[in-house]
């Protein structure tokens, strides 16, 4: 889907792709829309907007990530709303305006204000974190690289701290009757055997020792 033109063609392979991610049935989490930079918001791209909720499953989850801040507003967040999708909050070094127009650091500043749904926050940290160490942990969080994009192994006390704060963030928010919690690792660039791989054997100790079940 190129720009939010809904025909009939991509229609069609939106069902196809959409039939084979219900195979995974239980283990099928958020599916990300991410917008590119420079992909503006216009009277003509928010009717396109609220016409996906035509296309879109109801009972899907769906997260939208806006790399134009001219997304990021009230009436996006009321659409956002109306239909249970996911805003994706950012956190980026963006000096090389690689993700649009975008401020260095977390858009929306707030994330628990602008949370337009009721299944978690999709959270997104492209930050060096030797240079910003963060504890804002969601619904689900990427690990994109810390020393460049998609490069770079966290280590093990980084994703202690991860553990950690997961595991606080679950306490502290558990009014619902089923949480899911999604983690993914793209910093697949580097090292051997990859950064990402490192990393998720980090993650899965620590909750192993922090006593936390994983499926």
């Amino acid at each position: 889907m190129k720009k939010l033109n809904i025909d009939e063609v991509w229609i069609d392979r939106w069902e196809q792709f959409w039939n084979k991610c219900l195979l995974l049935q239980s283990h099928l989490g958020p599916l990300l829309l991410q917008f590119p930079p420079g992909f503006k918001k216009t009277l003509t791209t928010t009717s396109r907007f609220h016409d996906l909720a035509k296309v879109l499953p109801q009972h899907g989850k769906f997260a939208f990530e806006f790399r134009d801040s001219s997304w990021f507003c009230d009436e996006i967040y009321e659409v956002m709303k109306k239909y249970n999708w996911c805003l994706c909050v950012i956190d980026c070094e963006n000096s090389k305006k690689w993700c649009g127009d975008l401020p260095n650091g977390t858009l929306p500043i707030n994330i628990d204000d602008h949370k337009t749904c009721d299944w978690g926050v999709y959270y997104r940290k492209f930050y060096n974190v030797n240079k910003n160490q963060r504890n804002d942990l969601n619904n689900r969080i990427g690990f994109h690289g810390p020393t460049g994009q998609y490069a770079g192994v966290y280590g093990e006390k980084r994703m202690r701290q991860i553990a950690e704060s997961t595991t606080k963030y679950f306490l502290n928010n558990n009014n619902q009757n089923s949480i899911q919690l999604f983690f993914y690792f793209n910093n697949t660039d580097s090292d051997s055997p990859p950064a990402a791989i490192q990393d998720c054997r980090y993650l899965v100790q620590a909750f192993k020792d922090l006593k936390i079940m994983i499926d």
